[in-house]
């Protein structure tokens, strides 16, 4: 089972986190007819937002159409990072410790953060829609392996792992 997908991410003014993602057999054809229409070398809301441009787009009918359908096989996930923070602190404190001495902003931040992962499909280890239990990529005569127990931080340390080696252009 190939787990790829597309999706993006950004935040609300009110401090909340929005993911957006497509399996990987989501037709997104929709996402090139919609940028090409709109002359944009890449699909962000707030190029669309602009009501004149969401009524040029709902001028034509087709293209609207297929959008709208497109639209409609993402999954959308919206996470208040807020509460996750608050719940840490109060997990803390109610068993006795001192914000300063026994823990900081970091480990809140690390305690929410596996609490985001537990609660997010990543976290659902008897889905094999998002976490299969067995590895059969492995070289092994292709015998099937057990996955290692689902872990946060693992998690997250992979991702810093693979934001080591990247770099940015912001011009």
């Amino acid at each position: 089972m190939e787990l790829t997908g597309y999706g993006d991410s950004s935040h609300t003014a009110d401090g909340k986190y929005v993911v957006a993602s497509f399996r990987a057999d989501s037709n997104l054809c929709w996402v090139i007819d919609l940028r090409s229409f709109l002359n944009l070398p890449e699909l962000k809301y707030r190029d669309y937002a602009p009501l004149e441009r969401k009524h040029h787009v709902a001028a034509n009918p087709p293209l609207y159409r297929n959008m709208i359908r497109g639209l409609s096989q993402a999954e959308v996930t919206i996470i208040d990072i807020e509460s996750y923070k608050w719940e840490a602190y109060f997990h803390y404190t109610d068993q006795g410790a001192t914000f300063g001495e026994d823990f900081d902003l970091r480990t809140i931040h690390n305690s929410a953060a596996d609490e985001m992962i537990r609660d997010s499909p990543l976290g659902l280890q008897h889905s094999e829609r998002y976490y299969p239990r067995y590895d059969i990529t492995s070289d092994s005569n292709w015998g099937l392996q057990e996955l290692p127990r689902f872990d946060p931080s693992e998690v997250r340390r992979r991702r810093r792992e693979q934001a080591k080696g990247c770099s940015c252009d912001f011009s």
